[in-house]
């Protein structure tokens, strides 16, 4: 009886040994897939500093598009009525000149502010897909 036992050990044993070998694997594809996240992370993290630069650049721009227009009304306020520039050809030529830079001015601020609309957008797409890998690391770190 005492071999029959002492086979029975050993298979067992035996199993165990493969069970362990098999764990062992999932672990260490676990790991890669766990490197693999981990690069894409790195990667999402690169492209969203480089959103925020150029978003940085559209403020800077909207902010700068906005002061020379305060600039602008300004000047037009304190350069002369329509009245006075009918008598005045160049003064008339000047303030159309800066009527239609202004004109410009708002239509680009325009563009920039849905610009930034949309950089605001893709800035919540990548902060969700930066939450699903995150969710994802930790579900995998917990197994």
């Amino acid at each position: 009886m005492s071999d029959l036992i002492l086979q029975q050990i050993l298979t067992e044993l035996k199993e165990i040994k493969v069970e362990q070998v098999n764990t062992t694997q999932r672990f260490d594809r676990l790991e890669n897939r766990f490197d693999a996240l981990e690069i894409r992370f790195d990667t999402l993290e690169n492209r969203f500093d480089a959103l925020e630069g150029r978003f940085d650049g559209l403020e800077q721009k909207v902010e700068s598009n906005s002061k020379d227009i305060s600039d602008i009304k300004v000047i037009m306020a304190t350069l002369a009525t329509k009245e006075d520039v009918k008598e005045i050809p160049f003064i008339r030529q000047a303030v159309l000149e800066i009527n239609e830079r202004l004109k410009q001015n708002e239509t680009g601020i325009g563009n920039h502010a849905e610009a930034i609309i949309d950089h605001g957008h893709q800035f919540n797409i990548v902060n969700k897909r930066i939450f699903a890998l995150e969710s994802d690391v930790d579900r995998l770190k917990n197994k």
